[in-house]
């Protein structure tokens, strides 16, 4: 769950990982292509990245509570999705999680971790008609809308940069910087379908959660 800071309110991860979905679903133009593997796929590997997560879990992913990290993850990289592609994209992404906190926080549980679903990766892989790094290549924009989720779900200002690949057929990054201050996203250039992207995210009152569920609409726009 995420303690929102600016309307104290609670987004639970599996709302989170909706947003993230909804803001992949608008990925593509002229100037930045959607992935190789099927889209859809794509879409749902990213929108039930927390389906390990309890419906109103109370985990705070933005606490810094690692103890429970380990357990979290595992839940949500073996969780049961409809196709191989999506569960793949799902996988890369806890793997992403996993290697990258454990050298934040010197963690050999993590580690270790990351080694398993590694192995689990390239196990799924073999049977997978895509290879690699066509997951890897989709893993960068499944990052940038997991980011965004995240920060407007944690409701914190925040400046981040992000490593895209624009061009299926190649492997040059394009740098896409974005800031976010509390109540404005920007970006300073536009991966989207759309000219502007508008979804309601459902929080609730943070006071008696989970409890009583009494529900907000909070709105997350970005537009050009």
């Amino acid at each position: 769950m995420f303690i929102n800071s600016k309307h104290n309110l609670i987004i639970t991860q599996r709302e989170h990982a909706k947003l993230a979905g909804n803001i992949a679903l608008n990925w593509g133009n002229n100037d930045f292509d959607k992935p190789k593997i099927p889209f859809h796929d794509f879409v749902e590997g990213i929108a039930f990245h927390q389906n390990g997560s309890d419906c109103f879990d109370t985990y705070q992913a933005a606490a810094g509570n690692y103890d429970e990290l380990p357990n979290v993850l595992a839940k949500d990289f073996y969780a049961k999705l409809n196709s191989k592609v999506a569960s793949l994209i799902n996988m890369y992404h806890q793997y992403r999680l996993a290697t990258r906190i454990s050298k934040k926080i010197d963690s050999d549980t993590l580690v270790e971790l990351a080694d398993e679903f590694k192995k689990e990766i390239d196990k799924q892989l073999i049977t997978s008609e895509f290879i690699e790094q066509d997951f890897l290549w989709a893993d960068k924009i499944a990052n940038m809308c997991d980011r965004l989720a995240f920060d407007f779900s944690n409701g914190k200002s925040i400046e981040e940069i992000f490593e895209i690949y624009s061009e299926v057929k190649s492997t040059d990054k394009t740098v896409i910087k974005f800031k976010f201050d509390g109540t404005e996203i920007s970006l300073d250039k536009w991966p989207f379908c759309s000219d502007k992207l508008r979804f309601n995210v459902i929080g609730f009152e943070r006071d008696k959660y989970p409890q009583v569920l009494i529900p907000h609409l909070i709105q997350f726009e970005l537009s050009l």
